[in-house]
């Protein structure tokens, strides 16, 4: 989330989380909406795009919620728990035509941070 409010090429809409206490404070300190449904996010930001980053065993149903209501979705790596999952919530974004992409997050990799280190310093100039 943090990274997203900070880029200059996407704005964070909001945060959704059914702890609304925990969906509170996490907006507050990335300066955004907070939302203890992802349908009241979707009906509430219509122009937002999703980032799922929940645990595994929500993300089917979920993308399945943003792709239903014309939404690409990114996801967290795995997109669903069994390979049937994982085929059906490609199939939905495919029928709903809309994309969905299946992120690798590699922020706690050592190699990528030391890429993203090198990338800061002189090796990018």
């Amino acid at each position: 989330g943090r990274h997203v409010a900070a880029s200059l090429d996407a704005a964070l809409a909001g945060v959704v989380d059914p702890d609304a206490a925990a969906a509170a404070k996490a907006a507050t300190l990335l300066g955004c909406a907070a939302f203890s449904s992802l349908a009241s996010a979707l009906a509430a930001k219509p122009n937002a795009q999703c980032w799922i980053c929940a645990p595994t065993k929500f993300h089917p149903a979920l993308i399945e919620e943003a792709a239903n209501a014309g939404r690409h979705v990114a996801c967290e790596k795995p997109v669903g728990l069994d390979p049937k999952q994982i085929a059906d919530a490609y199939d939905v974004c495919a029928f709903r035509n809309v994309g969905l992409h299946c992120a690798f997050q590699r922020r706690s990799d050592a190699a990528y941070a030391e890429l993203s280190r090198r990338r800061r310093g002189s090796f990018a100039r």
